[in-house]
């Protein structure tokens, strides 16, 4: 039994009570619920790993769909390996039977949330079927991000 004192009411005229079709309701948590412009999207840093049925590597900037907390949202992301905590190295597909890091820019969500992405949300069969890509957790959240271009400036002529 739910009830609230802070419904509009507009709500009565969208909805009988019918117990065929129950209402559902959902909700944020707090990390979640700051992030619903798109342009408050952070970076987000997981680790993840290829789902051991999809067939192909992933390969960077290739779009994902995420499935993240309540959100479901398409993102570019970037695979990495952390080389003993000396640099970061970019990959171009993500490792057979290893994780690794990945960045894309995505709703603020609390660090330990796990998540999976799709490569698409068809199902049939000119498509493959509908199959998980890739499963993980969130590390961190990233609001600025940094580049660091290594080497010394030549001017042109």
């Amino acid at each position: 039994m739910f009830e609230s004192h802070c419904l509009r009411c507009q709500l009565s005229s969208y909805y009988t009570y019918d117990p065929a079709y129950p209402l559902l309701l959902g909700g944020l948590l707090p990390a979640e619920s700051h992030s619903s412009e798109p342009s408050s999207f952070n970076f987000v840093q997981v680790r993840l790993k290829r789902h051991r049925w999809f067939t192909r590597p992933l390969k960077t900037n290739d779009p994902l769909i995420v499935s993240l907390g309540w959100r479901r949202f398409q993102t570019i992301p970037i695979y990495s390996l952390d080389d003993h905590s000396i640099r970061v190295r970019m990959l171009k597909y993500t490792p057979e039977h290893m994780h690794c890091y990945g960045t894309f820019r995505g709703p603020g969500v609390l660090p330990n949330t796990g998540f999976c992405a799709f490569n698409t949300a068809a199902d049939g069969a000119e498509t493959g079927g509908f199959r998980i890509s890739a499963t993980g957790v969130v590390l961190s959240l990233v609001s600025t991000s940094q580049i660091e271009i290594d080497g010394n400036a030549v001017q042109d002529i």
